[in-house]
């Protein structure tokens, strides 16, 4: 009797004693950050018409796995694979099996295989997407549209097999489980070099343009420009600063005395001419003298010069000078802005001389005759000189200029943004003893 219970016993162990599957549940990861990517490459720049298979790509999955009879004996009964159809895997799948009843998760490499088992073509979404896109974007043709690439966000992408193994711990046997899930992917449509290439180039010129300079014009305004009489004499200085655009200009007054003010700064809202507050020299009797001026060097491609009632020379040839009521002089190539004063006095001019018939008795006659051979071809002519009083002589041309007992000099200077030097504004004192 009892050998007969023991052999049923024997019989009967890979059943009773079996390791059963407990717990086996699988689950995809929710949103896309931790999605598998897959990388759709050109292969003619074309169309995108393969899955890059250089590339691996990670699919993680949540896990819960429980056998029924655990570690004994020191033997480990849990086995655990991770598969992908279509893909083939590199790698182990992690964690290692004694981590199984521990984990929450599981996960491994993978390389595009051929995409066999799966319910997508990755090739035909990043086609799909292209079509739309074009649609959507006339104005980009299909080869810049995969010349710069996308990428595309796929819900349940692709399926995940997950395969547990109860191994027998005794005389029991061993069960095998699996289950499934769809995955989320993110497809990559990669940028293609070779659709890049079928895009026109047109050669664009650059034309670099330097930006227009801040100041335009720099006014400086010496009154009186010359005075003669009772010293100490004062002479008042104007200026006004024009600017191009707004901005703010940082300037500094130079004085021929070997001053130097403190820079100052005006700030310009508009393009607009704004004037600075004036200022004024005592010239005395026993006053050093200035140092002496010198040529400013060349500002703004010299566009910008220093404009003074001073700029429209008299009886200079062939210029013509006209004023708007913004006080603008314009002469023949150049123009200058002018201190507007009450009452200003019109320019000098010198009178014309009366047509003359015949040289009457009070005027002198130069022969021009002499023992030169130039004089004999001349012979008979003569060169007439008015006596007429108030008309200025080709002698009286020649004097030499006024002494003064004091020349002096005053400029502005722009520090910033661009560093311009204005012109030296003369002035000039005569004390009278």
């Amino acid at each position: 009797m009892k050998k007969l219970l023991a052999i049923s016993l024997i019989l009967s162990a890979p059943a009773v004693f079996a390791n059963k599957v407990k717990v086996l549940e699988v689950t995809a990861p929710a949103g896309f950050s931790e999605a598998p990517v897959i990388h759709v490459v050109s292969s003619d720049g074309n169309a995108w018409d393969a899955v890059d298979s250089n590339n691996t790509s990670a699919f993680k999955i949540g896990l819960q796995a429980r056998c029924r009879s655990g570690i004994k004996r020191k033997r480990q009964p849990y086995r655990g694979a991770l598969h992908v159809p279509g893909f083939e895997r590199v790698g182990p799948t992690l964690p290692a099996d004694a981590m199984i009843p521990q984990t929450d998760s599981t996960y491994a490499l993978f390389r595009y295989a051929d995409g066999a088992g799966q319910s997508i073509s990755a090739p035909k979404l990043c086609m799909d997407e292209l079509a739309r896109r074009q649609n959507s974007h006339p104005e980009q043709s299909k080869h810049q549209l995969m010349a710069q690439g996308f990428s595309l966000e796929v819900p349940a992408a692709f399926t995940a097999n997950y395969t547990l193994t109860c191994l027998a711990t005794g005389f029991g046997g061993t069960e095998m489980q699996t289950r499934s899930v769809a995955v989320n992917s993110r497809i990559k449509c990669t940028a293609s070099d070779l659709a890049a290439a079928y895009i026109p180039t047109a050669r664009i010129k650059i034309r670099e343009t330097k930006p227009e300079p801040l100041i335009a014009d720099i006014m400086l305004q010496a009154t009186p420009e010359e005075f003669s009489g009772t010293c100490p004499a004062i002479v008042t200085f104007n200026a006004a600063l024009t600017a191009s655009r707004p901005g703010k200009v940082s300037y500094r007054i130079v004085s021929g005395g070997g001053t130097v003010s403190a820079t100052h700064e005006m700030v310009f809202d508009q393009a607009a001419t704004r004037q600075i507050p004036g200022w004024q020299r005592t010239i005395a009797a026993d006053t050093p003298p200035d140092l002496p001026m010198t040529a400013p060097a060349p500002s703004l491609n010299d566009r910008v010069v220093n404009r003074t009632s001073t700029a429209v020379q008299e009886n200079q040839p062939g210029a013509e000078a006209t004023e708007d009521l913004a006080g603008v002089v314009t002469t023949a190539g150049r123009h200058s802005l002018r201190a507007v004063l009450p009452d200003s006095p019109a320019p000098k001019t010198t009178p014309e001389l009366p047509a003359v018939e015949a040289a009457p008795a009070d005027q002198k006659t130069i022969n021009a005759e002499n023992d030169s051979p130039a004089s004999q071809n001349n012979k008979g002519s003569a060169v007439t000189t008015s006596e007429t009083p108030g008309l200025e002589t080709e002698a009286d041309a020649d004097a030499p200029e006024k002494s003064w007992d004091f020349v002096g000099w005053e400029q502005i200077e722009i520090v910033a943004p661009e560093a311009i030097t204005g012109k030296q504004t003369r002035f000039a004192v005569d004390c009278e003893k």
